[in-house]
């Protein structure tokens, strides 16, 4: 793997063992990279199981495992590092320390939906609160796991603490944690045991960060304890890729690499494999513009390895459909049989009329994304009767099923079956049943 790496990226793969900030373009070869750091540290004598990298992502986590299993590397134990998400790796630490929080490890994790319907029905305690709404206080509650929102000296600020009490004694009752809990809970722990933090430092002692630009306040908490210490520290991320400034992302941190770790250094890589000069020009005009661009964006600018080509064109329209016209006019003129086009969209309420100009011209074409698998309604209940039945203190899942079959239909496996271990597979067996999903042609569900 090493023997392709540029300069830049040799410089980072070896780079010494402190604490190391990688800014990595788009299209620089930042996994390759990744990689490349984590390879190093093995053959320089890190234990595989104690190197931790964390990404955003699940499909990241997987590219990393699959790279890494593709690697050959004879110096991977049974135990290879931890790779995967900052949530997953937040649950794992929860599910080792659950007792401590007043849960049992079997606890529920909440959805947005979970949490939305949990908040709705408690301010109907408050009639203060009503005024405001449930998305109101579900958005307050989250800054206040972020460590963004701790005032309590206006009125919204101490109802909000008053709500935010209520909501965290409910979630205890429910055995369940929300999403934001994931970060929050296990920052908690770390301050408040300073065993735990010791021991998890202990068994981590190499930390890689994947797309650090985007890390909130509590993620950056969350590293900055367990990577005190550590043997070394990666960062990796580029300011000009932040995308969840909406979700409590701050670019600032990233910024503030060099203060928050004098001894650490900075690596840039530069040149874009990806995408061809023209691209790269282009967008490099277009995102000079923004007035708050990072200094450090502007003075190590992209460069493409691959030459220039078609200049990019720009096309601007009155209407949707006449956009989508001109879209499947441009598709026509492509020979389909030796290529694919890729038309990209900003919200999925745009594509009625790329779908209607494409049939119209009886261009066949796949959409891709829509809805999460696991925000369909029917996934949902399935999943609700699971978690009930793994976890009978889980009202919201038991609420949801006696909404969903009615009274006569949930009465007959509800409270006979959820609250009795041993009948748990009869009572998988009838949610299926419910959903069809029991015999399928080629499937055997249980």
């Amino acid at each position: 793997m090493e023997t392709t790496l540029n300069p830049e990226q040799d410089g980072a793969r070896s780079a010494p063992l402190k604490p190391l900030l990688i800014v990595a373009g788009a299209g620089t070869g930042k996994t390759r990279v990744l990689m490349s750091r984590i390879l190093y540290l093995l053959e320089n004598g890190a234990e595989a199981n104690k190197i931790c990298a964390i990404t955003f992502t699940n499909k990241a986590a997987r590219e990393m495992k699959e790279r890494l299993a593709n690697s050959n590397a004879s110096f991977l134990k049974e135990r290879g590092p931890f790779l995967g998400t900052f949530h997953s790796f937040g649950a794992r630490i929860l599910r080792a320390n659950a007792k401590l929080l007043g849960r049992t490890n079997e606890f529920t994790i909440f959805d947005d939906g979970d949490s939305f319907s949990l908040l709705k029905k408690l301010i109907k305690r408050y009639p203060q609160a009503k005024k405001l709404g449930a998305a109101f206080f579900r958005n307050e509650i989250s800054r206040l796991k972020d460590g963004t929102r701790i005032s309590e000296e206006d009125e919204e600020g101490e109802l909000t603490h008053e709500i935010y009490s209520a909501y965290e004694a409910e979630l205890k009752k429910n055995n369940a944690f929300d999403f934001d809990d994931l970060i929050h809970k296990p920052v908690m722990l770390f301050q408040k045991f300073p065993a735990i933090l010791k021991k998890y430092r202990s068994n981590f002692r190499n930390i890689l960060v994947d797309e650090y630009q985007d890390v909130s306040h509590s993620q950056h908490e969350f590293v900055k304890l367990l990577g005190e210490g550590a043997e070394s520290l990666s960062l990796v991320g580029d300011s000009d890729q932040t995308i969840y400034s909406w979700r409590g992302s701050d670019v600032n941190i990233f910024l503030n690499f060099e203060k928050d770790w004098p001894e650490g250094r900075v690596v840039f890589l530069n040149k874009n494999y990806r995408s061809q000069q023209n691209i790269i020009y282009a967008a490099s005009a277009l995102i000079s513009g923004n007035s708050e661009r990072p200094r450090l964006a502007k003075e190590h600018p992209l460069s493409a390895v691959r030459e220039k080509d078609a200049p990019v064109e720009l096309f601007e329209a009155a209407l949707p459909e006449t956009e989508a016209e001109w879209i499947a006019s441009q598709i026509e003129n492509v020979p389909l049989e030796t290529e694919t086009v890729a038309v990209l969209y900003r919200t999925n309420a745009q594509s009625r009329a790329l779908e209607q100009a494409l049939l119209g011209r009886e261009i066949p074409y796949v959409i891709f994304g829509g809805l999460k698998f696991y925000e369909r309604r029917e996934i949902k209940d399935i999943l609700a009767g699971l978690r009930y039945i793994s976890n009978p203190a889980d009202s919201p899942s038991g609420e949801r099923l006696q909404k969903t079959f009615g009274k006569a239909l949930s009465g007959t496996f509800l409270p006979g079956y959820a609250s009795q271990r041993v009948a748990a597979p009869r009572y998988i067996k009838n949610i299926l049943k419910i959903f069809g999903l029991f015999r399928l042609p080629g499937k055997k569900f249980y």
